[in-house]
């Protein structure tokens, strides 16, 4: 019976899967890769078309420079889908593909991270919970809370390859924890190394990772004097920098700087920017920020509406949808109106000078002055940078996309929305309350679960404005933590009623 059971589950599973791909693949369009992704589909149209990870737009290949722009996991995949895909040839051109009718084809890479999340998911959720109603809830909200509500099915964001990468790089330190398995360890570093050429952020973290996995390798006992948890650390960071290291040797060739990416300094000058707002800024920041129910509590109680983020409101150097004329193009800071308009301004302002000195990579040298800048504005006020992040923290948090429901009015959207807050707020809360019982149950793969979603929210609200985007890989394991906090809660119910 077990063995009928395991098997009926695996093909729910699988029908499942491929019914949730069979939506997702009719709701992918023609609309352009635009923004942020075509810079991915750029680095991966040279791959495949000439051989380059670039972000040239040159046909000719000898004239295409290597670029660091982007990471390159997703490009490198994206490159070799479309090498696999029967309806893409070489024959057509960029425009067709970023822009096109061919356009929906390049995007049916998300299916391929999709599939990989969910899989890795049913994996993970199973070597916490046996149940069939938790493992398919988990599915559920997943399906509607990341694949199908936030439309990144149709674009070409990092966010499905970090999400089903962390889940499975979760899977197999969790696994090698409990099983003292050493090559898990070093999978789990490979697996991690690619999570690095994915989201650069996890670069940062890699020696935090490495330091939280040797604790909780023999978690509770002493690790420092188990030599075996040794091992099981440095199996994990030896798979990691197999991974990186031939990315970063070759961008020190080619680019002169052992990094991942050199997106860093503009980043980081956003948040330092951000430093700057006044307390009265702060408490509109986190009224801005916030959920729907949240700004239903602070507009009412700090007096605050939605005019004041307006261009000529006080608080519009908070939004960044505010217009800022010719000001970002033509590199005048002094004129913008928004924070983080004063940065890309900031930005143009020292391109165009190295330009004019005639100096190479003048792109490049502007993000190293951007960083500079940052450092030094960071250093100049620490603690208020430390104070900050519980602002970007705020920020990040409430990445749960949604959509509005096809009938009924404002009212029952309204609603929606707040039970979307509710839900965004006990996935996250559940991080807390799972850290709590692993703590007491001295349950290392608790623990464990938590690690990467919880520091890369940590360390991107410290070194970055962090937009909701940025947190949105996290959702898959928020709610996955939400499920067995709610299971254990169930279960404490009903052995409490049973022992009365």
């Amino acid at each position: 019976m077990t063995f009928l059971r395991t098997n009926l589950l695996q093909i729910s599973c699988g029908f499942y899967l491929l019914i949730l791909l069979i939506i997702t693949n009719q709701l992918i369009s023609n609309a352009p890769i635009s923004g942020d992704a075509s810079e991915n589909f750029r680095m991966a149209y040279n791959l495949y078309k000439h051989g380059v990870l670039s972000l040239d737009l040159e046909e000719d290949a000898v004239q295409l420079s290597p670029s660091n722009q982007r990471e390159p996991f997703p490009p490198v995949i994206t490159a070799l889908f479309m090498h696999l895909h029967p309806g893409i040839d070489q024959s057509m051109t960029y425009a067709s593909l970023a822009n096109g009718v061919h356009t929906e084809k390049v995007k049916q890479v998300n299916l391929f991270w999709i599939a990989l999340l969910m899989v890795g998911l049913v994996f993970l959720t199973r070597s916490f919970t046996r149940s069939p109603l938790a493992l398919f809830t988990v599915l559920i909200l997943v399906s509607f809370y990341f694949v199908l509500y936030s439309s990144n099915f149709d674009r070409l964001y990092t966010e499905f390859p970090t999400a089903a990468l962390m889940v499975l790089t979760s899977l197999f330190f969790i696994h090698g924890i409990k099983e003292k398995n050493k090559l898990l360890y070093a999978v789990s570093g490979v697996l991690y190394g690619l999570l690095i050429l994915t989201k650069a952020i996890f670069f940062y973290l890699l020696p935090l990772v490495g330091l939280a996995l040797f604790f909780l390798s023999y978690f509770p006992k002493n690790a420092i004097k188990n030599k075996t948890s040794y091992i099981h650390a440095g199996l994990f960071l030896v798979g990691g920098l197999f991974i990186i290291t031939p990315w970063l040797i070759r961008n020190k060739v080619y680019l002169g700087e052992y990094q991942i990416t050199q997106r860093g300094g503009i980043v980081l000058h956003l948040r330092a920017v951000h430093n700057q707002m006044t307390n009265e800024e702060v408490i509109g920041a986190f009224h801005f920020f916030g959920p729907e129910l949240y700004q239903l509590i602070s507009g009412k109680v700090f007096d605050i509406e939605a005019s004041d983020f307006n261009e000529n409101g006080k608080f519009r150097r908070l939004n960044r949808q505010n217009p800022n004329g010719n000001a970002v193009s033509e590199g005048r800071p002094d004129q913008v109106t928004s924070l983080y308009a004063y940065t890309w301004a900031e930005r143009t302002r020292w391109i165009q000078y190295y330009e004019q000195q005639g100096m190479d990579s003048a792109h490049q040298l502007a993000e190293a002055r951007l960083d500079e800048g940052a450092k030094k504005m960071i250093l100049e006020q620490p603690l208020r940078h430390v104070a900050m992040t519980s602002v970007f923290m705020w920020r990040g948090l409430w990445c749960f996309p949604y959509r509005n429901v096809p009938f009924g009015g404002d009212r029952l959207q309204n609603f929606v929305h707040y039970i979307n807050n509710l839900v965004n707020l006990f996935a996250f809360a559940s991080f807390i309350g799972l850290f709590i019982l692993g703590w007491r149950k001295r349950n290392a793969a608790y623990l464990a679960l938590l690690l990467l979603p919880c520091l890369m929210v940590l360390l991107q609200s410290f070194v970055s404005h962090n937009i909701p985007r940025y947190s949105q890989p996290a959702i898959p394991l928020a709610l996955l933590c939400l499920i067995l906090m709610i299971e254990y809660g169930v279960h404490h119910i009903k052995t409490r009623n049973l022992t009365s």
